[in-house]
């Protein structure tokens, strides 16, 4: 199913013949946006200002064209809901690969002072369903990569070297980070976010720059794995 950031992309670059190649350097730009929570506040916002551009250019045309006018209804209200969830530090993330583009569930769960969690569900037609968690307390790193495919699973591990580097470069230990087979039957919540208030710490800056590095290692890990 496509996502609405998905279909944003390509309304914008519906008359350009680069359209791949632009939707690629969009989908790489929010990877890069990854820096901390009001990086990605801004970069949803700035994608919920593009779609009502869209809708409102729709709704200004000579001949109304319906169908149009409904799409990008559907889509400027799904941003919004997603600008919502990105308040929430819950964000929908394409990763672009050579095989199209996947849709990412990221969470960032802040904990006491310099501890916290990222999550990532990803359903995936060529690496299987992968769900993965990277926990950080007292700058000690945990965490497991699981997925229902085993050949899915083995990509993932020979992609995860970057968890590491990212890891060391931010002076942090890395103790363990298992690799899990799940069920092939294994079902995940499409949406991590519960809709309750979270009462996230209040987390320094370094640390919360850590946590959106960490972030970005699994998106990246993913979008390596699948483009094998």
């Amino acid at each position: 199913d496509d996502s609405p950031i998905k279909k944003l992309f390509h309304l914008k670059n519906k008359k350009n013949s680069r359209n791949s190649e632009n939707i690629l350097k969009e989908t790489t730009e929010l990877t890069d946006t990854l820096i901390d929570k009001n990086s990605m506040q801004k970069a949803y916002e700035e994608f919920e200002q593009k779609a009502q551009a869209a809708l409102e250019q729709a709704m200004g045309e000579e001949m109304i064209d319906s169908r149009m006018l409904a799409e990008r209804k559907n889509i400027a209200q799904q941003m919004t809901f997603l600008k919502t969830l990105a308040e929430k530090e819950f964000y929908r993330i394409p990763i672009e690969t050579g095989h199209g583009i996947t849709n990412m569930n990221l969470t960032i769960i802040r904990g006491a002072k310099n501890a916290g969690k990222v999550n990532v569900t990803v359903w995936s037609d060529k690496i299987g369903n992968v769900r993965a968690e990277l926990s950080l307390k007292k700058e000690k790193l945990n965490g497991y990569i699981s997925c229902n495919d085993r050949e899915g699973l083995e990509a993932l591990q020979k992609a995860s070297g970057i968890i590491g580097q990212m890891a060391e470069e931010d002076g942090l230990v890395l103790q363990k980070l298992d690799y899990v087979l799940q069920k092939k039957d294994a079902e995940g919540n499409i949406y991590p976010y519960s809709g309750k208030e979270e009462d996230h710490a209040e987390v320094g800056a370094e640390d919360e720059r850590k946590l959106y590095r960490l972030a970005k290692a699994l998106v990246l890990t993913v979008q390596a794995a699948e483009s094998r």
